[in-house]
């Protein structure tokens, strides 16, 4: 483990995550394109040595998922090329959920394409596109806990979109992930026109200066009904990017901080990416942490999964071939330590799964059908 200067902890399997989504994102040219080929390669090798294998699937799905919600993977070729990697390391049972993501990326791509074909559609003055995804699957942690709020011609396209989704499949029901999303818009408050890529945290703020120059702390939190320091993350955002300017200057933001657009601003790019800045400010230090934490509290389930699948076929066993056999089955993801397994074992004969064979040489438990 790495300790960094923010207070936050970088493990070998988020840096190996992290390596990989650099690998696989941004643009590059045919012949770095065949040097990665020969990186996706050699990472076979490496995956066979790490450890906390879960942990770096958690950190993997992570970046992925990022990746493809914003559409930053190079190439799809590169990332089946990735994918195929993994599961030579890991097996199938590793790479299932990741299999489904790609399928709900194809399956999605279709899906719009035949409801914008179709008369139920809505033809709005922007591009637009959607997918749906697998619950469970993908990682998308809800960061910000206020409402996007919907333009007219948002919710009219979205209410379709649902309506046209709710009839191809009675039995599913959607639910949007307004925070998940982004945007491309075009400034025009300035004196040559931007592309700006978005949040749609980040939009909702911006599309609130369409009717006044001038807006304070205060009554964005009130018209967003925002928590204080998740909008407070979000104009800071902006003001990185020079997009926002504020009175009166300095670190502190107060009610009473009043926030316009910055009409003089001048980029040496037309496409500015705003959404990059959010990413720094919260993905390092808590997402991160988030990830770990929900990766190690899933070792506890797995260890008991195993447990009971051991004691199911061999109905008894004593305590040290049990405990070998359940570091054999779970080395693949990840080496449980042995007071994990003995927590695991007392839970499960709480649970009535199992219980100590009375009057055994050795400490022995039995299976209970």
């Amino acid at each position: 483990k790495i300790s960094m200067d923010n207070g936050g902890i970088v493990t070998t399997p988020l840096l190996v995550a992290r390596f990989c989504d650099l690998m696989l994102k941004g643009r590059l040219d045919k012949e770095k394109g065949r040097l990665v080929e020969q990186m996706i390669e050699g990472m076979v090798v490496l995956f066979k040595y790490m450890d906390d294998r879960d942990v770096f699937h958690a950190f993997y799905v992570d970046f992925l998922s990022k990746r493809l919600l914003t559409r930053t993977s190079h190439s799809e070729d590169l990332e089946r090329a990735m994918l195929k990697s993994l599961r030579a390391a890991f097996g199938f049972g590793f790479v299932s959920k990741i299999h489904k993501m790609f399928t709900d990326k194809q399956n999605s791509e279709e899906f719009v394409e035949r409801f914008r074909s179709s008369e139920a559609a809505v033809n709005p003055p922007f591009d637009y596109n959607a997918i749906v995804l697998t619950k469970g699957c993908w990682k998308v942690s809800k960061r910000f806990s206020f409402q996007l709020k919907q333009t007219e011609t948002m919710k009219a396209l979205t209410d379709a979109f649902e309506t046209f989704y709710s009839r191809t499949y009675q039995k599913r029901k959607l639910q949007w992930l307004h925070h998940a999303s982004h945007m491309e818009v075009r400034t025009n408050f300035a004196k040559r026109p931007y592309i700006v890529t978005v949040s749609a945290m980040q939009y909702a703020v911006l599309e609130s200066f369409n009717s006044t120059s001038i807006l304070s702390f205060g009554t964005l939190l009130k018209a967003l009904c925002a928590n204080s320091d998740e909008l407070e993350i979000i104009l800071k955002s902006l003001l990185h990017v020079k997009l926002l300017k504020r009175k009166p200057e300095g670190s502190q933001i107060t009610n009473e901080t009043q926030f316009a657009l910055r009409s003089n601003i001048a980029f040496k790019i037309l496409k500015v990416n705003a959404m990059r800045v959010i990413d720094r400010r919260v993905s390092a230090r808590e997402g991160n942490q988030e990830v770990v934490e929900a990766a190690q509290s899933n070792r506890k389930y797995l260890v008991e999964a195993a447990i009971v699948r051991i004691m199911k076929t061999r109905k008894e066993l004593s305590h040290q071939l049990l405990v070998q056999e359940v570091m054999s089955q779970l080395q693949r993801n990840f080496t449980p330590p042995v007071t994990m397994v003995k927590k695991s074992l007392e839970s499960l004969i709480d649970k009535e799964y199992l219980e100590r064979v009375p009057d055994s040489a050795v400490n022995a438990y039995r299976y209970l059908a």
